[in-house]
């Protein structure tokens, strides 16, 4: 028995917990051999999940241009896993409705893989809900599928709603509801769509960004607009290299490109985390305040999507703006109370 009482009972991982993560070792030293230890470090949190062991000044960067997001494995990530599983099916007419299945099969296994923290299982539950809409042949309905995931993860874990993590994670699938709807086609409405997911998603974690972590980063409007695209070939090829890493010539090949997509990646985070203005510390809004915020973008939200046409929806829409505006710049005037230290 240890000293002060404490009592350590050791005890063997199951048989599935106990495989998953020996693979997840074993994924972990093919990414050391296929990469620089920094770049490698990288590597292991944002496709294994594992704790972060890159140097301070690279977290840093990430941090001041916005998109220290991509570093965890959250929600983008499970998504994308999803998207391109669905793409590389999408032409397997005979599989059917089984497509929905195998989609979920590769999420639940790469949520797994990530070691199924709570960013990675709140992202697998959504996907589930969509793709098993998808199955049932009716119409998935976004709003309601993100509320029925809401729901299904605060039921199955009470504790939830009160971490940070599940309050962003949804605040941005939210705003990314809200902003991405957009008539036209073509290459320029792909362009305006994806600024709209940008700006929404950002908007909608920022109040708890700010509150949490006592920082702003407007640049990460500009640089998730490139980053966050490039996310998806930074995992693709890491995952290529780190599976043909022992293949003497296709292996070779892989490791490269995927060190040149990283070498994009990281030039990227730097430059707009050098912007100058690009990211600032200020002290955070209290819960009062972070309530009024939200409240004023609610009302900012209900006026974008108020149609010009219906009656009153003009005026409606000049007194939902007006009130928000108030509701902002009061909250931003508002000055903090210093606590005892005087910060």
């Amino acid at each position: 028995v240890p000293p002060h009482g404490e009592c350590i009972v050791m005890s063997p991982p199951g048989v599935l917990r106990g495989g998953i993560e020996a693979l997840r070792a074993s994924l972990a030293r093919r990414l050391d051999r296929a990469f620089p230890a920094e770049q490698a470090a990288v590597l292991r949190t944002m496709l294994l999940g594992a704790p972060w062991d890159f140097s301070e000044g690279t977290e840093e960067a990430f941090r001041r241009s916005g998109t220290i997001h991509l570093l965890a494995v959250s929600g983008l990530h499970v998504g994308l896993v999803a998207a391109g599983v669905w793409f590389l099916l999408r032409g397997r007419s005979r599989l059917g409705r089984w497509r929905e299945a195998v989609a979920a099969a590769a999420v639940l296994v790469y949520a797994l893989l990530a070691g199924f923290q709570a960013p990675a299982a709140r992202a697998a539950a959504l996907a589930g809900v969509f793709l098993a809409a998808r199955a049932s042949g009716r119409r998935a309905d976004a709003s309601n599928l993100l509320a029925l995931a809401a729901v299904a993860v605060a039921a199955a874990a009470p504790a939830e709603p009160l971490r940070l993590g599940y309050r962003l994670s949804f605040a941005a699938c939210a705003g990314i509801l809200i902003a991405a709807p957009g008539a036209g086609t073509g290459w320029w409405a792909g362009v305006r769509r994806s600024v709209r997911v940008s700006a929404g998603a950002w908007i909608a974690v920022t109040p708890l960004l700010w509150s949490h972590f006592h920082s702003l980063a407007p640049v990460a409007l500009a640089a998730n607009l490139f980053l966050v695209p490039l996310l998806g070939a930074v995992l693709a090829s890491a995952a290529a290299a780190m599976a043909l890493v022992d293949v003497p010539v296709l292996g070779a090949a892989a490791v490269l490109l995927a060190r040149a997509v990283l070498a994009v990646q990281s030039w990227l985070v730097e430059f707009f985390a050098a912007v100058p203005g690009g990211g600032c510390t200020l002290a955070g809004p209290g819960p009062v305040r972070t309530v009024l915020l939200y409240a004023a973008l609610v009302g900012l939200a209900v006026a974008w999507h108020l149609r010009p046409a219906a009656s009153g929806a003009r005026a409606a829409r000049r007194g939902l703006c007006a009130a928000a505006a108030v509701v902002l710049l009061g909250c931003l005037a508002w000055r903090s109370t210093p606590d005892r230290a005087g910060v």
